[in-house]
């Protein structure tokens, strides 16, 4: 099973604590964020924030130029260093005296008092024309707008950030008032016309990096998190390779210095494109945050009594679509986005033409009923949609996925054993139990707990594995380099990635993306064992591939070690006697005040 978005320093910050707690492994035992090795190196479980902002403006039909009072080039750039919130005003003068404006709002870590600054650029919209508002204020205190920038999405926004709205069709003005919920107001006014020949024309941005951390604030260190929901952000192609080295995203040369940065600007360009979640944290500072045994006390158990890695990555350094195809093709035919139907093999073909069964059992189904699966990315998977290889996960207790003629559920498979030789759990995409970010991470593993617990229970755990982890990291932090030119990172296939866009830095397919939470079940896993091996989770396909004597799908699965080595004693049952009974109580009920899933 894969469930989404999280890293391994993420989840398992804590481990070691937690396994030398309980009697089962030394204080660096696990590479994670509290091995005692690690940190005696001097390591700092930390990452930077943005210092500094790259204002560019740009003018028209001006003869004079001036920001914040100083002349400065008709179009042109400043990096700048508030150690407060700060209004830069953009005026541009034409040589008839007539001017235009255009101004930014830039907030800070810390800051305080009680001021409320805004901005809007431009301020001279032509009729259904946009701006874009920005604000701060510096008492921390939530901000709403009047008129709403989204009539269709009215919550509070954060103390600094950003939206984009679209003026009247009618010349005239319009003016939006900002409330805090301390009570701070101000308004600012845009001008309605239409553009009339040499008149200036003003603008400035400051590129989605509109918030400043300042002093020691710069450095935002790894902490615990008490709330089980964190806001969105994003994995894909640039971010993964800007987090990797932010300054160059395109290089092989690991800094591990992006991660802060890129949840910052993810941030604040959802606000600026009105998102229909309003992002508080603008700074990026939620992605050094981990979970401990109190939060997540089943995922801590798994990893702890039965297997783990603190070695084991995603394939591929992007978002979930090409990582879940990867990760039953192991490839995404040059893919580095959202890959198309692909014509192109798959364990489950690879498994039916052998004759080995086969199913994948899904949570969720889409608004039209359609089942939410990874085996419909495939021309072969979606001509092998029958009963007996797709199915719901339970069909009694869950009304929105009923069994259709001829399916059976995952639950009464395994109460029946008639189960078939290799299975895949798709997790709750659209019913919050996949923990993507913004999703409650105690729900989802609530929902994972009563699939290992039935599975436990089941005739079939006597000779059986379970392999739990997730598809990529989630753009969460992690300290550890992802393999890079590495016989286990090999090229699956010699295809370079060929939908590769403008802003994407150019790099090859011989890159992971980062770690990821493993957790190995099974009553042969060797008690408390912690692979060390480097292995992308192809090497679950390669595990499948030599138990039923599959040809290797491509060089990536074929470079992977053998899990069999890594985990298990297949000769000594040691956790035979263990049932669901011995699985900790999983609660559901922390605190989710950051309830931001993207959509």
């Amino acid at each position: 099973m894969f469930q989404e978005n999280r890293s391994f320093d993420h989840y398992f910050g804590h481990l070691n604590t937690y396994r030398h707690n309980k009697g089962w492994g030394g204080m660096s035992d696990v590479n994670t964020l509290d091995s005692t090795a690690l940190l005696a190196t001097g390591f700092s479980a930390d990452n930077p924030a943005d210092d500094s902002t790259p204002l560019s403006w740009t003018t028209a039909n001006a003869t004079t130029v001036t920001l914040n009072g100083a002349s400065v080039a008709a179009n042109g750039s400043a990096k700048k260093t508030p150690t407060t919130a700060t209004l830069y005003t953009l005026v541009a003068t034409s040589a008839a005296g007539t001017t235009a404006q255009a101004s930014v709002v830039v907030g800070t870590t810390p800051d305080s008092g009680s001021r409320f600054l805004v901005g809007a650029s431009p301020m001279n919209v032509q009729p259904g024309g946009k701006s874009l508002l920005t604000w701060a204020a510096t008492d921390g205190s939530t901000v709403t707008i009047s008129p709403p920038p989204d009539p269709k999405n009215t919550q509070a926004y954060g103390p600094n950030a950003s939206a984009t709205v679209t003026v009247p069709t009618t010349p005239g003005s319009v003016t939006y008032t900002f409330t805090t919920d301390s009570k701070l107001t101000a308004s600012i006014t845009l001008t309605v016309a239409s553009p009339i020949a040499g008149t200036p024309v003003a603008n400035i941005t400051h590129n989605n990096q509109g918030h400043v951390s300042v002093g020691s604030d710069v450095t935002v260190h790894s902490f615990l998190l008490t709330d089980q929901c964190v806001e969105d952000f994003s994995p894909d192609w640039l971010e993964s390779h800007g987090a990797y080295n932010r300054d160059n995203p395109a290089s092989d040369e690991w800094k591990g210095n992006g991660f802060v940065h890129i949840t910052a600007g993810f941030s604040q360009f959802a606000n600026s494109q009105d998102d229909t979640h309003h992002y508080f944290d603008v700074r990026g500072q939620r992605n050094m945050g981990y979970y401990d045994e109190n939060m997540l006390p089943f995922y801590y158990f798994l990893a702890a009594q039965f297997g783990t890695s603190d070695n084991f990555f995603s394939p591929i350094p992007s978002n979930s679509g090409p990582n879940r195809v990867a990760e039953l093709a192991a490839t995404t035919h040059g893919h580095a986005h959202n890959p198309p139907t692909l014509d192109i093999p798959n364990i489950f073909e690879r498994l039916d033409n052998a004759g080995i069964s086969w199913k994948v059992y899904y949570s969720d189904v889409s608004s039209s009923g359609v089942p939410l699966t990874t085996l419909t990315n495939f021309q072969w998977g979606q001509g092998h949609k029958d009963p007996q290889h797709l199915a719901p996960v339970d069909c009694i207790h869950n009304p929105k996925t009923p069994c259709q003629a001829g399916q059976t559920d995952y639950f009464t498979d395994l109460k029946s054993g008639n189960f078939p030789a290799v299975a895949l759990i798709e997790p709750g995409f659209d019913s919050g139990r996949d923990e993507h970010p913004g999703n409650p991470v105690q729900i989802g593993a609530v929902y994972d707990k009563s699939l290992i617990s039935a599975f436990m229970d089941s005739p079939i755990w006597k000779d059986s594995v379970f392999f739990l982890t997730y598809d990529e990291a989630g753009g969460f932090y992690d300290h550890v380099q992802p393999l890079t030119n590495v016989p286990q990172s090999v090229s699956p296939d010699g295809i370079k990635p060929t939908d590769l866009q403008s802003k994407d830095p150019v790099a090859d397919f011989t890159r992971t993306g980062f770690r990821l939470p493993l957790m190995v079940v099974s009553p042969y896993v060797i008690p408390h064992v912690v692979s060390h091996a480097p292995a992308d989770s192809t090497a679950i396909l390669k595990f499948i591939e030599k138990r039923f004597k599959l040809l290797n799908l491509t060089k990536r699965d074929a470079a992977q070690p053998d899990f069999d080595k890594e985990f298990f004693d297949f000769t000594k049952p040691s956790l035979l006697s263990l049932t669901s009974k011995d699985l900790p109580t999983q609660q559901a009920d922390a605190t989710c005040a950051a309830y931001a899933k993207n959509p």
